[in-house]
């Protein structure tokens, strides 16, 4: 088998190199597209986008269902506990809740902040796909044995 291959590549050199190249590029769209899309949690209380820009990954809020005592839209939830007085009217909807996560290896992102809008704390993040339509997402601060966990769904 071996001889076979060194046949191969002595005499179509271009074939095999192109067919791996071909095949790197279609791995990296594989790769690139594990996690991007729309995610929610199990209780489909918590709906975000996941994209992809240069090779990191961030996740904007989509939709949340609120357990307030009196009924409110999603726009009229403000981002009251940020740090930056700026930001404090901003809408709850389309927030960047997720930001600079970057593969690791294969179906493991790290280096990232997930950001709480319930207390204005941005903690470190790692995502890891379980499965093809499951992901966790892991905040911690300092360290990510002493984290928490959510756990997310790709929407069908």
């Amino acid at each position: 088998m071996k001889l076979y291959i060194a046949i191969m590549m002595l005499l179509f050199p271009n074939l095999i190199f192109n067919n791996v190249v071909s095949n790197i590029k279609n791995t990296s769209k594989i790769e690139s597209s594990k996690i991007t899309g729309v995610w929610e949690t199990k209780k489909k209380d918590l709906t975000v986008l996941v994209s992809e820009e240069k090779g990191t990954y961030s996740a904007k809020l989509v939709a949340f269902t609120c357990n307030c005592v009196v009924k409110t839209s999603m726009d009229d939830h403000k981002d009251t506990k940020n740090p930056d007085p700026k930001c404090r009217n901003n809408s709850w909807t389309n927030t960047k809740i997720m930001w600079g996560l970057k593969l690791k290896k294969e179906d493991v992102w790290t280096n990232g902040y997930v950001y709480d809008l319930t207390s204005g704390t941005t903690y470190a993040a790692t995502v890891t796909r379980l499965t093809n339509d499951k992901i966790e997402v892991r905040g911690y601060w300092g360290f990510e044995f002493i984290g928490k966990s959510l756990y997310f769904y790709r929407q069908k």
